[in-house]
């Protein structure tokens, strides 16, 4: 795992198979092409610093990395593009218009407007739905493949009306004719997980469903069972 922090980490940096860099606390002209590490493997942590061109050995099997180069005063900047068709990597937005001027307005990124004499914050969002109670995640659980940081496994230990349930990836939780599903979570910079996702689900003809399944089986059932006994149907004229 590789992860680029704006400020050399506070805190002890824990795992294996990591590295994280940052740069370097002063603007000399030599920080301009040097970034600070922290290097996490089998064998330990070592720090130091990363000039550009130089390569450094991981000790994850026989790995090297090679910085390449920095920008030390580089910044984020997003633009969004229409398209005919979504498709998995694509990101839903809106346009709008104020003043005269249009912007793009991602989902779920609030963009801050400046007008003569206030700030507008305008975002862009799902639609929120009254579930008719309440829930509150008390603990989070991730299960990790051994020595890597992907994930094998994830729950999530929920708190409603008073009571703890557990939804896992194969135990959803059923309330109010609401199925909750363990579908994701998100984490920072350091592999910790800061929030879990849940996806929701409502099928008021669910019982249509099964019934419509059973009438199936015990025609089909039926239909056997009168073939065995060599029964014949009669049509009247």
């Amino acid at each position: 795992k590789i992860t680029l922090h704006l400020k050399k980490p506070e805190q002890k940096i824990t795992g294996t198979n990591e590295i994280v860099f940052y740069p370097l606390s002063n603007d000399s002209e030599k920080s301009q092409n040097e970034v600070g590490y922290t290097l996490l493997n089998r064998e330990g942590s070592a720090s130091g610093q990363l000039t550009v061109g130089e390569v450094i050995q991981t000790g994850w099997m026989d790995f090297k990395l090679r910085l390449i180069d920095f920008k030390r005063h580089a910044r984020k900047v997003v633009k969004f593009n229409p398209i005919e068709m979504p498709h998995a990597l694509s990101t839903e937005a809106i346009l709008i218009e104020f003043d005269g001027k249009e912007h793009w307005l991602g989902l779920d990124q609030p963009l801050k407007i400046f007008g003569k004499d206030r700030v507008y914050v305008v975002s862009y969002g799902k639609k929120r739905v009254d579930i008719g109670f309440n829930m509150r995640l008390k603990n989070f659980e991730v299960g990790r493949y051994q020595g890597t940081m992907k994930a094998a496994s994830y729950e999530s230990l929920v708190d409603v009306e008073g009571q703890k349930h557990r939804i896992s990836m194969n135990e959803p939780f059923k309330k109010n004719g609401l199925t909750f599903y363990q579908s994701s979570f998100q984490e920072n910079e350091m592999g910790q997980p800061t929030h879990s996702i849940l996806s929701v689900n409502k099928d008021p003809g669910r019982f249509l469903k099964y019934l419509g399944c059973l009438i199936i089986a015990l025609g089909t059932i039926a239909l056997f069972y009168l073939r065995k006994r060599g029964h014949k149907w009669r049509f009247l004229k």
